[in-house]
């Protein structure tokens, strides 16, 4: 199971923070064995900001993870969802018996390599370092150095 993030497109100005968050577009794509489950357009900074704060929470007390975007009214496009002792990652867009089950460890596996990604690819699109936003130490409406 992987989450990707591909093809950033920038939508300048990038002035602050909040507009990494909602002006750069990628193709996020949930992919299951070598097939391609969903592949969307999707803020995917905005999605890695949230999914680090989940992911930060003990794996013990995390609730349901839906992706509530402040660019799309869809709501759970991206979705993990627990069953048991597992989780189910998917989205809106897929009935839940299509979407995949993992253990904690790998979906934390699947989020942290997620993250990575997008905090590696935005620094090569737009030159921007993300981890004083994801750690905490600066907030959206700082201007970016």
């Amino acid at each position: 199971m992987e989450l990707l993030a591909a093809n950033p497109r920038v939508d300048p100005p990038l002035r602050t923070y909040g507009d990494v968050l909602v002006r750069l577009d990628w193709d996020v794509t949930l992919v299951e064995d070598g097939s391609v489950l969903i592949s969307e357009d999707v803020t995917a900074v905005e999605l890695a900001y949230v999914l680090t704060k989940w992911v930060e929470a003990d794996a013990w007390d995390r609730p349901p993870f839906e992706f509530d975007s402040m660019d799309d009214e869809r709501v759970g496009l991206i979705a993990i969802q627990p069953e048991g002792n597992k989780w189910r990652v998917g989205s809106c867009l897929l009935p839940g018996d299509h979407w995949p089950l993992g253990s904690s460890s790998e979906v934390d596996c699947l989020v942290l390599s997620f993250i990575a990604s997008v905090v590696s690819s935005t620094r090569i699109a737009c030159g921007v370092d993300l981890q004083p936003l994801l750690s905490g130490q600066v907030i959206c409406n700082d201007l970016l150095n």
